[in-house]
């Protein structure tokens, strides 16, 4: 169960990274004026942080033990 949550942890936090990374790489396209490759670059990138986003609020209440 540990390896399985550190796993999908690690992943979460690198589809972020990922994002982020796009998200430069649209400020490098808009300096170098590259607008459609900077379009494309903030489209994915910001899908990519929006998943991470969603997928950690989706399993906020995964740890929280249930009262029976």
């Amino acid at each position: 169960q540990m390896t399985k949550e550190f796993i999908h942890k690690s992943i979460r936090w690198a589809l972020g990274a990922h994002g982020l990374i796009h998200i430069i790489e649209t400020a490098l396209n808009l300096y170098e004026s590259a607008y459609m490759s900077a379009l494309f670059s903030l489209f994915s990138g910001s899908l990519m942080v929006a998943g991470a986003m969603l997928d950690s609020s989706h399993h906020k209440d995964d740890n929280v033990v249930e009262d029976k």
